[in-house]
């Protein structure tokens, strides 16, 4: 297993599937459980091809949050 996925296993229980745990600032030697978040594949696919990721977990988080917006807004339409 990962290391950062057994992090986050340690801390928060099993990972549902269809689900990553992405690193917030892209520094995938960062292991901090506050750099760690989970995401589903459509969260994770919508904040790369949306250019949702930053260098600061901060923004990242930010970037999920509208990223979990379009994501409802696709589906009402």
């Amino acid at each position: 297993m990962q290391k950062h996925r057994l992090i986050y296993e340690e801390a928060h229980g099993k990972i549902p599937d269809g689900h990553y745990v992405t690193f917030l600032d892209g520094d995938r030697t960062n292991f901090d459980l506050n750099n760690l978040a989970l995401v589903s594949k459509e969260e994770h696919a919508t904040l790369n091809r949306q250019g949702l990721r930053y260098p600061y977990a901060e923004c990242t988080r930010v970037g999920l949050t509208i990223a979990k917006v379009k994501i409802i807004s696709k589906r009402r339409n």
